[in-house]
């Protein structure tokens, strides 16, 4: 961007032996004072500032509120590890992944604007999209859609961060954990960021060829997909038409099913219409209790969880939710209130002692940060503790006991209408 930066070539040498060949080897920077790089200014300061200090400072240039920094930054992050591994500077690129993933533990949305973000750069940062994926597919609705994040700024959710790459991969990932309706809302409010443009809206259509409509429940198909215009009507009912025989061919419902309330949604197709008598049945046997929605993937209750029970600080009991790898063990989190506000509590292990951890992670504070945020804890000579913890300084007796359930393999299984009647 016309940036211009001092540095000493000597020092850029022995950091990096790519700037070693071409500032000593036969490039045509040898001879100049001054050398080229493909990367914005944040980039390359961090660069230069980490080969002369061993410190990672990145500013990115764009202005905006807290959320819109963080996003930029971890977007600047991204980059860095992309030019740290072209310059070959393996200290930098490690140091750069270590940051994205505390960035990422603070603020979890960030994991959209990385998995966007590396789509603009090379394979090197294909293991930074990986992780991003895998957190992405195991929470969707609470990172793409949700609104009770904290940062209230237009960008609080994570799919305003996401490009045309990073949406049409999501919409087709099977290996999500999420039904189809939430996908399909995903795709929407990613459309309607900017209904003027004709491009967005031209690429969120095609993503909308990916969705299955045919498990996506009938009075959602009538109301959310059909307003929002990315599919024709006439594939609707076609969906619908394919729900309808579903229903038809099981014999557990009764031949006649009332309507019981679906007049309104069937005003959008007419009585003449030779689809209607179908289109009516799907709809009164959802309201009946026939579910059409199912998960692309396992869904999120089947991952390993820690149950804790009987803690002196009620707050701390609970199902806890693994959540990644932290210190190269498994991390269990859940939500809940402390002192009046909402924290994350945090089960981890602290690998250089072996000892395991019941915390709270309050938004400010970093994994291991302040002893004084730890309520209980467990030697462990393998695996994980169970049986009974030990009351740390900032804990209340008695000290709780935990038990490991592993997940159980699951397939989703579509609800029978049979079971309701």
């Amino acid at each position: 961007d016309g940036s211009r930066f001092r540095a000493s070539r000597f020092v850029l040498g022995a950091r990096s032996r790519v700037f070693r060949r071409m500032l000593f080897g036969d490039f045509a920077e040898s001879n100049s004072d001054e050398i080229c790089l493909d990367y914005g200014s944040d980039v390359v300061s961090a660069v230069v500032e980490f080969c002369y200090s061993d410190e990672i400072r990145i500013s990115p240039s764009e202005e905006g509120g807290g959320g819109e920094k963080e996003e930029a930054k971890a977007r600047s992050m991204v980059r860095l590890f992309s030019a740290a591994h072209f310059l070959d500077i393996p200290a930098l690129e490690a140091g750069a992944g270590k940051a994205l993933a505390e960035m990422g533990e603070k603020r979890r949305v960030l994991a959209c604007a990385v998995f966007d973000e590396t789509f603009v750069h090379g394979p090197e940062t294909h293991k930074l999209r990986d992780r991003a994926l895998a957190l992405i597919r195991s929470y969707p609705e609470i990172l793409l859609i949700c609104d009770s994040d904290p940062d209230s700024t237009p960008r609080a959710n994570g799919v305003s961060m996401l490009g045309p790459d990073a949406i049409h991969a999501l919409t087709k990932d099977g290996n999500i954990r999420a039904e189809e309706s939430t996908i399909f809302v995903t795709l929407k409010r990613w459309a309607e960021i900017n209904r003027s443009d004709g491009e967005r809206q031209d690429v969120a259509k095609r993503c909308a060829a990916s969705i299955n409509l045919s498990i996506i429940d009938p009075s959602t198909l009538i109301t959310t997909v059909l307003e929002s215009g990315l599919v024709e009507k006439e594939t609707i009912l076609l969906a619908l038409r394919d729900q309808a025989q579903v229903v038809e061919r099981d014999r557990s419902l009764p031949n006649s099913l009332s309507v019981n309330g679906a007049e309104a949604e069937l005003k959008v197709v007419e009585e003449s219409n030779p689809d209607y008598p179908f289109i009516k049945q799907a709809l009164t046997a959802e309201r009946r209790g026939f579910s059409f929605s199912s998960c692309r993937a396992t869904p999120i209750n089947t991952l390993n969880k820690v149950v804790v029970e009987g803690a002196g600080h009620e707050a701390a009991n609970g199902t806890y939710l693994e959540d990644g790898i932290y210190d190269g063990h498994s991390k269990y989190c859940k939500r809940g209130e402390w002192h009046g506000r909402e924290v994350l509590f945090l089960i981890y292990c602290w690998r250089r002692t072996n000892v395991w951890y019941i915390s709270v992670l309050p938004d400010d504070r970093k994994i291991g940060e302040g002893a004084e945020n730890d309520l209980y804890l467990s030697d462990s000579v393998q695996g994980f503790p169970s049986g009974q913890w030990r009351t740390e300084r900032s804990g209340q007796d008695p000290s709780p006991c935990s038990k490991f359930i592993p997940a159980v393999a699951h397939y989703p299984v579509q609800r029978r209408a049979s079971s309701l009647f």
